[in-house]
């Protein structure tokens, strides 16, 4: 399955669809998409599934494929057993088909609802029901649309990791679309990042978190507090609002880049060399996240400890800051 050089336009100035994408899928890899509202996200899977004609570019589809909508609800008063059984368009038996039926059925643990409408059933079965369904006919690719958003976190969870397990035992690719960063980050093999109809960035996990090449990929995986740092020159440190820091193989050869510093890198404590008061508090249980300002800059800054004792709003705080816990991203 590839895409190779595809565009797409919903205007004569170009400005929604796609642009000169390529995607080449390896087979049985989860692909992640993530990308702001409008990136193009859902107009690339329905060109991976022919529901859209590009422009221009050339796709090489699969043999079989399935694009799951979790939304749709069938109009069939037909028991689930029957319902997943018309999802298959192989020359395959009743016995066969009864068969495949059953074996999903267990797979996403909902094989005593099997005679049972699927209007009849709880949503949290109903998802399990349509993921059988969209699995029935064998698909070499699967096509989600953030299939779980609207389930709760425990669910969610429970879908994916049945979801995963399955897939990677038959070789199945997936494409998926996420705005869940976690899900994105811990499930997928590779992820594009979609940014005005174009890859942004796209590689595995690893690669788009710790080495982010833009402020939008910095943004999307959660990297805080950013900050644009210097030096005089490529041998020396970067200078930072909290001293100097040292960051190997980053914006080699530049003088300038961008340092996110996450929340845990800062720590209050009496003895720290930096004070400012507390703007905001969020409590958040195991720990709580402080905004304070220095510097001219708003920072977040993580606070572990637990009890009832936490800083409030305006109190003054002393803190440090490891710089070492800094990720560079070299966008400039």
């Amino acid at each position: 399955m590839r895409l190779d050089h595809v565009s797409l336009s919903f205007d004569q100035r170009g400005i929604a669809g796609l642009h000169d994408l390529s995607l080449h899928l390896k087979h049985g890899e989860i692909f992640g998409i993530m990308g702001a509202s409008g990136a193009g996200k859902t107009t690339l899977l329905k060109i991976l599934s022919g529901a859209l004609t590009p422009d221009s570019g050339k796709v090489i589809p699969p043999e079989r494929f399935a694009h799951m909508d979790m939304n749709a609800l069938p109009a069939s008063s037909l028991p689930l057993q029957e319902w997943l059984m018309s999802a298959v368009k192989r020359n395959l038996s009743d016995e066969q088909k009864i068969q495949w039926a059953r074996d999903l059925a267990d797979t996403f643990e909902f094989p005593m609802q099997l005679k049972r409408r699927l209007d009849e059933v709880s949503e949290g079965q109903r998802q399990r029901a349509r993921l059988a369904y969209a699995l029935m006919d064998a698909p070499e690719l699967l096509l989600l649309d953030e299939p779980f958003a609207h389930l709760d976190g425990p669910l969610r969870e429970e879908l994916l990791k049945l979801l995963k397990t399955y897939v990677k035992s038959r070789g199945i690719t997936v494409v998926w679309v996420t705005h869940q960063r976690d899900e994105a980050l811990s499930l997928s093999d590779r992820l594009g990042i979609l940014h005005f109809g174009k890859w942004e960035q796209t590689g595995t996990p690893a690669e788009i978190f710790w080495q982010p090449k833009s402020l939008v990929v910095a943004k999307l995986m959660g990297h805080q507090n950013l900050v644009t740092v210097s030096r005089a020159n490529p041998s020396e440190p970067w200078q930072t609002p909290f001293g100097s820091w040292n960051s190997q193989g980053v914006a080699s050869g530049k003088t300038h880049c961008v340092l996110s510093l996450p929340p845990h890198a800062f720590q209050i404590n009496e003895q720290g060399p930096w004070q400012s008061q507390v703007l905001e508090m969020r409590f958040l249980g195991h720990h709580s996240e402080l905004v304070i300002a220095i510097h001219g800059q708003n920072w977040h800054i993580a606070y572990p400890r637990l009890g009832l004792n936490h800083p409030q709003v305006t109190d003054i705080c002393h803190f440090s800051v490891d710089l070492s816990q800094g990720v560079a991203i070299d966008c400039l």
